[in-house]
Order: structure tokens, then C-alpha cells, then sequence
């Protein structure tokens, strides 16, 4: 007997076949951090960045791109915690504190941990079993689709700042014309 998952996905619903499950997950992590196709991912976004343009802020009560950055290293980090089923470390639930500020070598260090915590969910993922993905689907869904949230601020502001140089964008590969054949 086939195994089937439900799938939703920014309102879309499709059963999915367990064997695909895994890879989807993959998919999603990987397309939101590094792999461009639809659109820009995380590392892409915050490439060849200043000091002075990741503290920029438009005004001081929104985030910088540093705050923004910290803000996904500490949930994706925090998510990949509880999902290997380790301890979580004392969080006092107050968001804002998650937003940081950064000088060049803290920036440094977290451009490194942030692609070590990236790496980490990958070999995660590669290890889980159907049923470890099952039950995390969505919180490994949503954390994609959180990072592509705060991805798409970044690209605004470094497209408002005239930070962005749109001839430096890898070329899109082109998209399989089987790609959504799961949602029919």
C-alpha cells in the first residue's frame, strides 16, 4: 500500500507520495537559501554587503538587513535544535531581542554559522525518517517560507538603497515543464 502525505503550501493542497516527501523538503530549504531559481535566495540577497549597508536603516524603529539576518539565524537555528531533539536554550520569548546589530567581524562569524546551520538542516533532513518529516512538514515549511519573507525585505531595501546590480544576478535555470505536476 502507497503512503501519502498532505501537502499545503502557501494555500495549495496536493497528496504527495511518501517518496517525494524528503525531496520537496530539500527543495524548499535549498531554494530559500541558495539556489536561485523563481527568485533570489537568502545567501544571494545578502552578498558582497558593506558594514554601513547591513546596519542601514530607513528609519529607527525598522530592521536593517544585520537585524534580519540574526532574526533568521535564531529561528532556523532554534528549529534545527528541537527537530534534531535536543535541549532548547533559555529564549524569554521577546522576538525583538532577535533582531541584532553587527560589526564586521560579528558579521563575518554569522555569514559562516548561518551556512553551517544551512548545511546542518540539509545532513538533517538527509538522516530523518518519513515519519520525522511528517510531523515537521509544516514547521520545516514555514521556516522556508519565513526566510523568503525577510529574503524579499532585503532585496527591497538593497533595490531602494540602488544596492542591487541586476546584471550580477545569476541566471535563472530554467523551470522543468513537470515541476507542479504534483498539484494537478
Amino acid at each position: 500500500m502507497k503512503q501519502f502525505f498532505l501537502i499545503i503550501i502557501s494555500g495549495f493542497v496536493t497528496f504527495l507520495p511518501a517518496q517525494e516527501l524528503k525531496p520537496l523538503l530539500k527543495e524548499q530549504l535549498e531554494g530559500t537559501y541558495s539556489k536561485q531559481e523563481w527568485f533570489v535566495p537568502l545567501k544571494r540577497a545578502i552578498d558582497g554587503l558593506t558594514l554601513e549597508q547591513i546596519n542601514w536603516k530607513s528609519r529607527p524603529e525598522n530592521n536593517s538587513i544585520a537585524n534580519l539576518v540574526s532574526h533568521l539565524l535564531f529561528w532556523n537555528e532554534r528549529q534545527l535544535i528541537a527537530f534534531k531533539g535536543d535541549s532548547l536554550p533559555e529564549f524569554n520569548g521577546d522576538n525583538d531581542s532577535t533582531f541584532r546589530k553587527f560589526g564586521a567581524t560579528d558579521w563575518n562569524s554569522t555569514l559562516i554559522k548561518l551556512d553551517s546551520v544551512q548545511l546542518l538542516w540539509k545532513q538533517s533532513l538527509d538522516e530523518a525518517d518519513l515519519k520525522k518529516l511528517n510531523e515537521w512538514q509544516q514547521e520545516l515549511l514555514h521556516m522556508c517560507n519565513h526566510m523568503a519573507y525577510h529574503t524579499g525585505q532585503i532585496v527591497y531595501m538593497r533595490k531602494e538603497n540602488r544596492w542591487w546590480q541586476h546584471n550580477s544576478i545569476a541566471k535563472l535555470e530554467k523551470i522543468p515543464s513537470n515541476r507542479f505536476k504534483r498539484l494537478h
